[in-house]
């Protein structure tokens, strides 16, 4: 999940984004051209570059904003597509951004990366003797060059060395470290002065629309003054090729997906001549709710949670049977309970009307259908719960002292970023015989967000259906017992860093296909680290024992960007695919390409596996065949690449199906058959 980044809540923070979102749209000048139609728009614009903003994503039917105002310039302005000038004497010095980017809860580690973050693309230079300088946190973006070296810390020199006006009133506040986010919410810290040369502070211009001087200057017109870009045309966007969406990225476009375009997410699209074909969609990162992985999602959200209001809020203890919930307002659970104990029987809960953030939703609870939190205790049972709304979660617990116990219930989710059950925030939630159905993208059955938790599954049936939306999303601790676990058009399991699955008795299917896939390799089960701050760095964890596992994609399960341990033990294995396990680095979609491969420890116990097992040069697998485990298949038959070390105990067998490359071979190797094919253990031919 990308950022939505923390801007100051007071009046100049409101100039500055306003500043930026002229000089970050005059960025994309570069980017304008005309191809073959990849997307298709419902509404017909002018040719070259448009900016629209993500209002609902309904598989690949995207409705945007197409912003008004927003010529091939791509700057909201006059007929000549120049920004409307800033009134006369205004030298408007933005506050300092250092508490801003403390505030924000990734580093600029993430855009170096380039994984779900920001890229580093460096914005144009300001025009000669503009002075505005940005104030963003933490999205790894250098400002606007200032003019004639100016390196930001000063505004330009006033002409013929004239000294600004002083300020009528209160003086620009600035502020510096963590005592600056509360000052932009707090009147008080407009009491703090900034002088530019040690003698009077700046003046604020006198049509600023102001009584005392403090307030910025007037917005264009169309422009809401709160920092979004002026109302446009409103139309539908159908991509009918993926390959089309991309990041602008340091070396240029990074390749994106239909999965990071979610609602509040920032495009350019480039629009053909018939002002209805679009050959390239850019997803802006930093600018709205792009997700880092999608389904495998991903993304850095506010520093302080939204979770919004509720249409019935509980916050005292009570037991309540046979009531219904409702909500149709935006950002409003449909019920809600705070700090108290609750038990609710035979409910019937609904939930319309769109989330204004994804990420708080995704994140904190935003939305959803119910919320459990501030260390609440919820025992629901016997309930139907349904939700037809963006970013509306069925029940969703967070903070660390929550506990959620659901039980025979059934939950249905029909709209995006609105998956079934979730935890995040280290809350724990124990599922007892539910029906889950989703229908979104990006709406896992079973799911985890930032902060993780503890989520326990008995029994039950789960099913998603939308892309990018697998079984289980798990950035938590998360373990399902005798489940049914279905996957429409996604990965079956994805597990993002430090975190685990654990599977026992479960039937597991993943029906990933082409379309849905961003990796460029389906696969039944992913495990990666998208380096976005919902999931602590560390090894992830896939254990499945008993059960069924039915992959219809080519690869049972793919490692990149991460250290794992996957355990098999007596599992049923219906692949399609030719491949076991796929380790690798990436294209720089999470990581730095050429350092971003996986480390994986396999340990199959009693189990059988027929396949392909590739690993690249910057990877390694160990694979350890045990207690009368059967391997049938080659590792990096096209040579040594990465390193490669198999055990096998006294009852495993490994038959060749071609030539293998390893780098090292222990335990009893009695049980290897070549088959007429040669293993090469570190560059030489095994002789068994």
């Amino acid at each position: 999940m990308n950022a939505i980044r923390t801007y100051g809540k007071g009046k100049l923070g409101v100039a500055l984004l306003a500043c930026f979102m002229f000089v970050f749209a005059l960025a994309l000048t570069a980017c304008s051209g005309v191809g073959s139609a990849g997307a298709v728009l419902s509404e017909a614009v002018d040719s070259g570059t448009a900016m629209a903003m993500v209002k609902a994503v309904d598989g690949n039917t995207v409705t945007v904003e197409i912003m008004a105002g927003m010529d091939a310039q791509g700057v909201p302005g006059d007929e000549n597509g120049q920004p409307p000038a800033m009134p006369e004497g205004d030298s408007a010095q933005p506050t300092d951004n250092s508490a801003a980017a403390d505030a924000a809860d990734t580093d600029a580690a993430q855009a170096e990366q380039g994984a779900s973050g920001e890229s580093n693309d460096q914005p144009p230079a300001m025009p000669e003797g503009d002075g505005a300088q940005n104030g963003f946190a933490g999205d790894g973006e250098q400002p606007p060059a200032m003019p004639d070296g100016n390196n930001g810390s000063e505004p330009p020199a006033m002409p013929d060395g004239e000294q600004p006006p002083a300020m009528p009133g209160e003086s620009i506040a600035q502020a510096s470290d963590d005592s600056a986010t509360d000052a932009s919410s707090d009147s008080s810290a407009a009491d703090q002065t900034m002088d530019v040369d040690g003698s009077e502070p700046l003046a604020m211009p006198d049509n600023n629309g102001g009584t005392d001087g403090n307030e910025p200057p007037a917005m264009p017109e169309g422009d809401n003054g709160q920092g979004g870009m002026p109302g446009g045309t409103e139309a539908t966007l159908t991509i009918n090729d993926e390959s089309i969406i991309v990041f602008m990225g340091e070396a240029g476009d990074e390749q994106a997906a239909l999965s990071d375009i979610t609602v509040g997410s920032m495009l350019q699209l480039t629009v053909g001549s018939d002002g209805t074909s679009v050959s390239e969609i850019v997803v802006m990162r930093g600018m709205g709710g792009a997700e880092g992985q999608g389904g495998p999602g991903g993304g850095v959200g506010s520093s302080t949670g939204n979770t919004g209001t509720g249409a019935t809020t509980i916050t005292s203890d009570t037991t309540e049977d046979g009531k219904t919930y409702a909500s149709e307002n935006a950002d409003e659970n449909a019920l809600r309970i705070e700090g108290a104990s609750a038990t609710i029987t035979n409910a019937t809960i609904t939930k319309s009307g769109d989330s204004s953030s994804s990420e708080d939703s995704d994140f904190y609870g935003l939305n959803a259908g119910i919320l459990a939190l501030d260390g609440s205790s919820l025992a629901l049972e016997d309930a139907t719960i349904n939700t037809d709304s963006q970013g509306s979660n069925g029940v969703f617990a967070y903070g660390e002292e929550t506990l959620v116990n659901v039980s025979d219930t059934t939950i249905n989710t029909t709209q995006g970023n609105s998956g079934g059950i979730e935890v995040a925030g280290g809350a724990t939630l124990n599922a007892t015989n539910l029906t889950v159905d989703t229908q979104g993208q990006s709406s896992a059955a079973i799911r985890s967000d930032r902060g993780g938790g503890t989520e326990v599954v008995n029994g039950g049936s789960y099913t998603t259906h939308g892309n990018s939306s697998p079984a289980v999303y798990c950035t938590a601790d998360v373990t399902v017992n005798s489940a049914q676990l279905t996957a429409e058009n996604c990965e079956g399991v994805v597990i993002e860093g430090l975190n685990s699955v654990a599977l026992n008795n479960c039937t597991l299917t993943a029906n990933i296909n082409d379309v849905a896939t961003r990796t460029g390799i389906s696969n039944g089960v992913m495990i990666y680290q998208s380096m976005s701050g919902d999931a602590q760095e560390g090894t992830g964890t896939f254990s499945m024992s008993g059960g069924t596992f039915t992959n219809t994609s080519s690869t049972l399960f793919y490692v990149t960007n991460t250290t794992a341990k996957i355990t098999l033990d007596d599992v049923e294995i219906e692949n399609s695919g030719d491949n076991v396990i796929i380790v690798s680095g990436n294209d720089g979609q999470w990581g730095k390409e050429g350092s971003n491969g996986g480390t994986v420890e396999f340990t199959a116990v009693d189990q059988d596996l027929d396949g392909i097992i590739t690993v690249d040069e910057i990877s390694s697998l160990t694979l350890k065949l045990t207690e009368d485990s059967d391997f049938e298949g080659a590792i990096n038959s096209d040579g040594q690449a990465g390193e490669v070390n198999v055990e096998l105990d006294a009852e495993s067998e490994w038959e060749l199906t071609a030539d293998s490359y390893i780098t090292s071979l222990t335990g009893d190797t009695s049980g290897i058959e070549l088959n007429g094919h040669t293993l090469y253990v570190n560059g030489k031919a095994w002789q068994g």
